[in-house]
């Protein structure tokens, strides 16, 4: 939903609300017509720009935590393949020889797959291993 629509969404429901609160029976003495602009002009901008802020600061706090999961799952990819430095420099070593992820799979008894995603894994860690 788009700022103006947003705000547009609120200003319609705080009319209602102001509508309801117009006729109820313990409001009857108080002159609307004099409270309702008051209102409107005081209050709706405010609570409009409160909603937006929090708003903002919600897709704030959902970056982040994406980030942290992005994160997290990386570092939990790294335990599951039970890292074997020396295995994984064999992994290297095979590819750079020019090997397909099949052929260094059986050399370094793994699967295919499990050798296509440590060289995923190792692709930004290929120059700290093989110095």
């Amino acid at each position: 939903m788009a700022m103006e629509e947003l705000e547009q969404w609120i200003r319609e429901r705080l009319g209602w609300q102001l509508q309801l609160i117009q006729r109820d029976r313990r409001c009857t003495t108080i002159e609307w017509s004099l409270v309702r602009p008051a209102i409107e002009q005081h209050l709706t901008t405010p609570i409009v720009n409160l909603v937006i802020h929090f708003m903002e600061e919600k897709e704030e706090i959902i970056s982040e935590l994406e980030e942290e999961n992005r994160r997290l799952l990386g570092s939990l990819n790294m335990l599951s393949f039970a890292n074997n430095p020396e295995r994984d420099q064999q992994i290297l070593e095979l590819h750079a020889q020019g090997l397909r992820p099949r052929e260094i799979a059986r050399q370094v008894r793994m699967s295919r797959h499990g050798v296509a995603k440590a060289l995923k894994r190792l692709n930004g860690n290929s120059v700290a291993l093989v110095q």
